[in-house]
């Protein structure tokens, strides 16, 4: 994983850190927080969300094919 300092030129400083997977290609998700534990964290959610509607899609073909 890793993390960067953005430091964005706005006001507020929600948006600070980013975090990425090692090997981020476009697409992929990008953690988001104001400290680089939340953007880990955020990241983190981000890919639990996408592997839980992965395994709903197996699901549902396994359950196609079992018809």
């Amino acid at each position: 994983m890793r993390t960067e300092f953005v430091y964005p030129p706005i006001p507020l400083r929600d948006w600070d850190w980013s975090a990425v997977e090692d090997g981020y290609e476009p697409g992929d998700p990008i953690g988001r927080g104001p400290t680089e534990a939340e953007a880990i964290i955020d990241l983190q959610e981000q890919i639990m969300e996408l592997w839980a509607g992965y395994e709903d899609w197996l699901d549902a073909q396994a359950a196609e094919i079992d018809r």
